[in-house]
């Protein structure tokens, strides 16, 4: 059999070897480049999307956050009728006749005393305030509130006024007066007709 004879030196061999390998691993690296580069070009376009889907979303929250904020301003103004709503329903359904309550206040006053100031602080209680011209004249003008044989007293008012209490009283130096505030309590049913 006849050998075959090979005149390509050894060292030509191993250049050509090292030259398909370079352009092996090249061709390697190249298909490796665009594959990372197709990789990466995905990557950044879904980092894009959802970017813009975050972007659209805190855009959205922040058009609800308004509209929740224009819905505090409604109901805050319903609460606030329905407060309303509620007073009135209170007053038109006792129908309590502070008329008769001012009256029967007026007439049990002593001329000596004067109220300043007279305010409903609850359902059943006035607090009023004023001066007399002594201890004397307030103790007088208490005893009259809590009086139920008072003689001027209105039909069916004589048990108008329940209790009496004395909070405070001092005597005014400059104007040589009594000065009292006291928390008078009624009963509301007997303005009721």
């Amino acid at each position: 059999m006849p050998e075959s004879i090979n005149l390509v030196p050894s060292h030509e061999k191993s250049q050509q070897q090292k030259e398909k390998l370079v352009k092996v691993g090249t061709v390697v690296a190249v298909i490796l480049l665009f594959i990372s580069i197709i990789v990466a070009g995905f990557y950044l376009y879904k980092i894009n999307k959802l970017k813009e889907t975050s972007k659209t979303l805190d855009s959205d929250i922040e058009v609800l956050r308004s509209d929740i904020k224009k819905l505090a301003d409604i109901e805050i103004s319903g609460r606030n009728l329905y407060t309303k709503f509620l007073t009135l329903k209170l007053v038109f359904g006792n129908r309590l006749y502070y008329s008769f309550l001012l009256e029967e206040l007026q007439k049990r006053v002593p001329s000596d005393v004067f109220i300043e100031s007279l305010t409903a602080s609850r359902l059943g209680e006035l607090s009023i305030s004023g001066s007399a011209s002594n201890y004397l004249s307030i103790a007088k003008f208490i005893n009259t509130l809590t009086d139920q044989k008072f003689s001027l007293a209105g039909k069916g008012l004589e048990k108008l006024f329940t209790d009496v209490k004395l909070n405070s009283v001092n005597l005014d130096v400059q104007t040589d007066s009594a000065k009292f505030f006291i928390v008078v309590s009624y009963d509301g049913k007997v303005l009721k007709r």
